[in-house]
């Protein structure tokens, strides 16, 4: 009865997913996606990769990964199989969330595992940053997305096995290592909350297993360096001149640091994600002892580590760029944020939970209604508000797009010129073709449909 009732609550944050999830049917190809495609084409994958590690970024795994629409559309069109590989990550992501919640609550029920793991996804997506740059733009997806559901996974698994004091064996050492190495080739911030996740790691086992932490911290510095030292970094940097200046950088991380933290915070559907964990470890889920010291390191010392990770990523944006951290970086803290709060609630409310006495079935059964009912905050989310505010826009955007596919490619001209968009949904599109051949993404553009130049009238 009471896995009956857990799956029919599922049906709340199940709803949100795959209303989201429908719209990658709708999602298209954008400014680097075209410059990725047309690369591949002339140059095959290293050559991509060396063309873009010499002259723009030193993020190795993202550029294998915005080449997967171009390797596949040999046989398919690129527009088809653009929004297979945006669901192919979304429903990735998903599996990350429930791996998670199977991991932090062992013991539970299959359907209780999928309830959790379906809202912790659903709560991430619908207060991410940029929905469309978290979900549905390639180089978004592969640069932050990609490296915070290796982070759900490594973070997960390292403090789960500190909980039950159980050791990191060879292999769990290899895999982790490996991840690690990815995530950290992935762009130049997740290096900084991976070495903490290793660092609380240590510190929950009594800084016991310090090879095993050794081997783990320096996979991931192996991959931070391969990063810095692309020579395209020095390019790359040459386009900011505002940066360099530190207190400019530490007076603006200060101040976004602690937005993005406190606005994450009063969302309802993160206070709502909490009192869920709590409601099910006190009222629904069999307790596990865990220790008074244990608790508090996952609930004080995690989240305050996390915050100066915030910190720090911040500083090394303003720092390098003169500029606020961009939206789809921003993504990821939240990922981080939220799980650092995921866990902290996790260890406070196991911990009382063993102090009660045992649940009679109806006590189970008004937690799992309570369950339920904190789930609602989640379809007036903001995500969700904007997408029944732009969901008229969604089908012309993408007839949109296929007609100006179906001219360029078509024609027989040299020089092409489209009509601009009736339908532009921030949730599907940000940036568009301009009247000046030579600037991106008009140049990319060009370069992938083989003609001389494509502006828009």
């Amino acid at each position: 009865m009471h896995d009956a009732l857990f799956m029919v609550a599922s049906l709340f944050p199940l709803f949100i997913i795959l209303r989201l999830a429908a719209l990658a049917l709708y999602a298209s190809p954008e400014t680097d996606d075209f410059c990725f495609s047309y690369h591949y084409a002339d140059d095959g994958l290293l050559g991509t990769v060396a063309v873009f590690y010499k002259t723009a970024i030193g993020r190795v795994l993202p550029m294998v990964l915005m080449c997967l629409p171009a390797m596949i559309a040999r046989p398919l069109d690129m527009f088809i199989t653009y929004p297979m590989v945006m669901l192919t990550f979304l429903f990735s992501f998903i599996a990350a969330g429930l791996w998670v919640c199977a991991r932090l609550w062992s013991s539970a029920s299959a359907a209780l595992v999928f309830f959790l793991g379906i809202t912790l996804t659903a709560t991430i997506a619908v207060n991410a940053i940029s929905f469309r740059e978290m979900f549905l733009w390639l180089p978004g997806v592969a640069c932050y997305l990609v490296p915070a559901a290796i982070f759900m996974v490594v973070f997960t698994y390292l403090i789960t096995t500190a909980i039950g004091d159980a050791p990191l064996s060879r292999r769990s050492v290899a895999v982790l290592g490996a991840l690690c190495f990815l995530a950290a080739t992935c762009n130049e911030f997740t290096t900084v909350w991976f070495v903490a996740a290793i660092a609380a790691s240590f510190a929950l086992r009594s800084f016991r297993q310090i090879r095993s932490h050794i081997v783990l911290a320096g996979c991931t510095l192996a991959g931070f360096l391969i990063v810095l030292a692309a020579p395209g970094n020095l390019v790359r940097m040459s386009q900011y001149p505002a940066g360099g200046r530190i207190w400019t950088a530490i007076d603006g991380a200060s101040s976004w640091y602690a937005y993005d933290w406190s606005l994450l915070l009063q969302q309802p559907t993160v206070i709502s994600w909490l009192a869920l964990l709590g409601s099910a470890s006190i009222f629904v889920i069999e307790p596990k002892p865990i220790d008074a010291r244990k608790v508090l390191l996952i609930s004080v010392g995690v989240p305050t580590l996390f915050l100066a990770c915030s910190f720090v990523t911040w500083f090394v944006a303003y720092y390098a760029t003169g500029e606020m951290l961009a939206q789809r970086a921003r993504n990821e803290t939240e990922v981080f944020i939220v799980m650092s709060l995921t866990f902290a609630t996790m260890a406070v409310s196991r911990f009382a939970a063993q102090f009660l006495p045992a649940r009679p079935s109806n006590v189970r059964g008004v937690g799992i209604l309570i369950c339920a009912l904190l789930c609602l905050p989640l379809v007036n989310s903001r995500a969700m508000t904007l997408y029944r505010t732009e969901r008229s826009s969604f089908a012309t955007f993408w007839l949109e797009s296929v007609q100006r596919h179906a001219t360029i490619s078509l024609s027989q001209r040299g020089d092409i010129t489209v009509p601009a968009r009736t339908a532009r949904p921030s949730l599907l599109m940000q940036e568009d073709l301009t009247a000046d051949p030579s600037r991106l993404p008009n140049d990319c553009v060009a370069a992938y449909y083989r003609k001389k130049s494509v502006i828009m009238r």
